[in-house]
């Protein structure tokens, strides 16, 4: 446990410090393996109009590192009316598995699809929104479930609003 906890912490350490050279106001990485280019890809929210301070104009960005201690920025991404906390991952149309979109999600239950290269999310629609309740934030899905469970399980906190 105690090598698990080390390591852990290492890690978190390497995504901060890779995060903390981008903006000021960036925080909530979100961290997935992406298979077909053989490399870690995070989420990161870098805040509200960076670096244009523009209310309302959020802007995330996708980082890639084939080690979780070396970090590339890919792209930069305005998500009007959006919030932080995100996330991203890819879902298949219809269950066709051959057939998929992928999913930037904020934390305010605003989501866009589009499609992802290992290196540009390229929104197609959005953002949309997901849920209309006034208890609900900062979704996150599992991105280590077995692809044959062809599930992808979503958890939120509750805003207390």
């Amino acid at each position: 446990m105690k090598t698990f906890l080390l390591c852990a912490v290492a890690w978190l350490a390497a995504c901060m410090m890779a995060a903390d050279n981008i903006a000021d106001d960036n925080r909530d990485p979100k961290v997935f393996w992406h298979e077909p280019t053989k490399k870690w890809v995070m989420a990161l929210y870098l805040g509200p109009g960076h670096p244009d301070p523009t209310p309302f104009q959020n802007v995330y960005a996708l980082l890639a590192s084939p080690n979780l201690k070396e970090w590339t920025k890919l792209c930069d991404m305005r998500m009007p009316g959006c919030a932080d906390c995100p996330d991203i991952f890819q879902l298949p149309v219809d269950g066709d598995a051959k057939n998929t979109k992928w999913v930037f999600w904020a934390a305010n239950n605003h989501y866009a699809l589009g499609t992802f290269d290992g290196a540009t999310f390229t929104k197609e629609v959005g953002p949309l929104q997901s849920h209309w309740g006034k208890n609900r934030y900062a979704a996150q899905t599992f991105s280590d479930i077995p692809p044959a469970d062809g599930r992808r399980i979503q958890i939120a906190w509750m805003s207390g609003r």
